[in-house]
């Protein structure tokens, strides 16, 4: 484990070219001869495991994406309707907004078209009444909502 952190270390870009770095390969090279590895399969091995270099990530960039990891799996899990609202509000996520406006509907939501009364520019809950935002009608302008809140 001990080479395989030094490895990772040495391949970031801040430390390239860093004798330690040169002495794992020889060490890498070293070790694939004396298993009898092919000389044309460990040039292309150790070319892979460098081209990998560029998308590894420290610890600490790992620990932080972990700790949203986690706390999104927590909402996601006790607090379904309020992190799909979330989701559509952020219009991120992998899948398209009707997907995760089905999947609302799963969590016992009751999703409401955009109404003059009910709805905000954004998506929004209450209580498991959800109002689908201006912003997914197609074409509707900007003024047009900032005129609705002005009179309000």
């Amino acid at each position: 484990m001990g080479e395989a952190d030094i490895l990772r270390r040495a391949m970031s870009v801040k430390y390239r070219g860093n004798e330690e770095l040169q002495r794992i390969k020889k060490k890498f090279f070293d070790n694939c001869k004396e298993r009898g590895y092919a000389d044309t399969i460990s040039p292309e091995i150790k070319r892979q495991i460098e081209s990998f270099g560029g998308y590894s990530f420290s610890k600490a960039h790992s620990a932080s994406y972990a700790v949203v990891s986690y706390q999104s799996l927590f909402l996601k899990t006790y607090y379904p309707k309020e992190f799909m609202v979330a989701v559509i509000n952020n219009f991120g996520g992998f899948y398209s907004r009707e997907l995760y406006f089905l999947e609302l509907r799963k969590t016992g939501a009751i999703v409401h078209l955009p109404c003059v009364n009910g709805s905000d520019y954004n998506t929004n809950i209450k209580g498991d009444n959800v109002h689908v935002g201006f912003v997914h009608i197609k074409s509707l302008e900007l003024k047009i909502v900032e005129r609705k809140f002005r009179k309000l």
